[in-house]
């Protein structure tokens, strides 16, 4: 009885033996063609798919945002020229600057005539639209190809806490997600009374505004983690109601 069993173990042994190289081959090729397919693209997924983009922040409530304005600004030190030629337009200030969100406002408009990018691009931040169009806007000047003969700052003030709240609906809608997309913490807004003319060139090529005398309304902000004051976007008349 033992030898039968010696003799049936040493046959399995030996068929063991014969059989690993084959059954070796065939897992290989098995745990080959299981990578090739773990890595093979989704076919679900069209060729150059983007990842989903991330989700839209909630709107800061209403009251919350308006709790995070700020009205009350310290005077800035530095001093400006009220008269600057750059790019043939000649950039007038006729208000004085009471607040560093004024002076911020009011170099955005000269750097932008200067065309200088360099400068204007630290005050403003730099994933929004409306830094890309001041950049492109910069670079027309710079090349000559703004038509703008002259534009004139008649006023600028920063906005109480009650002229923003006067806004259409549509305006503080916007004003809330903004502040959620850019996580603003502090925000105020500084509203601007200018004017413009064109070269004669520019005049004969039909603008898209005519000339004349404009609202313009400027969004600042801090954002969570951040220290200074920052350009976000700009608001035209439609900011308040249209009769």
């Amino acid at each position: 009885m033992k030898r039968s069993l010696l003799g049936v173990a040493a046959l399995l042994v030996l068929t063991a033996c014969a059989a690993s190289p084959s059954e070796a081959s065939v897992s290989e090729e098995t745990a080959s063609a299981t990578a090739a397919v773990s890595a093979a693209p989704d076919p679900t997924e069209p060729p150059g798919a983007t990842p989903a983009p991330t989700p839209t922040p909630s709107p800061v409530p209403e009251e919350t945002m308006f709790q995070r304005y700020i009205e009350t600004f310290s005077a800035p030190e530095e001093s400006v020229e009220t008269t600057v030629a750059a790019n043939g337009c000649t950039l007038t200030l006729e208000d004085s600057l009471d607040t560093e969100p004024e002076l911020l406002v009011y170099q955005s408009y000269l750097y932008e005539a200067e065309g200088d990018w360099d400068r204007l691009e630290p005050l403003m931040d730099g994933d929004t639209t409306f830094a890309h169009t001041a950049e492109l806007t910069a670079k027309q000047y710079r090349d000559g190809e703004a038509g703008m003969e002259s534009q004139t700052i008649h006023e600028l003030h920063v906005m109480t806490r009650e002229e923003v709240q006067g806004a259409s609906d549509y305006s503080r809608r916007e004003l809330q997600q903004v502040l959620a997309d850019y996580d603003l913490q502090q925000w105020t807004m500084v509203a601007v009374d200018l004017s413009w003319t064109y070269t004669p060139e520019k005049e004969a090529a039909g603008p898209q505004l005519p000339e004349g005398r404009y609202q313009r309304y400027y969004l600042l902000g801090i954002p969570s983690g951040a220290g200074d004051w920052k350009l976000y976007q700009v608001y035209w008349e439609d900011f308040y109601p249209q009769s």
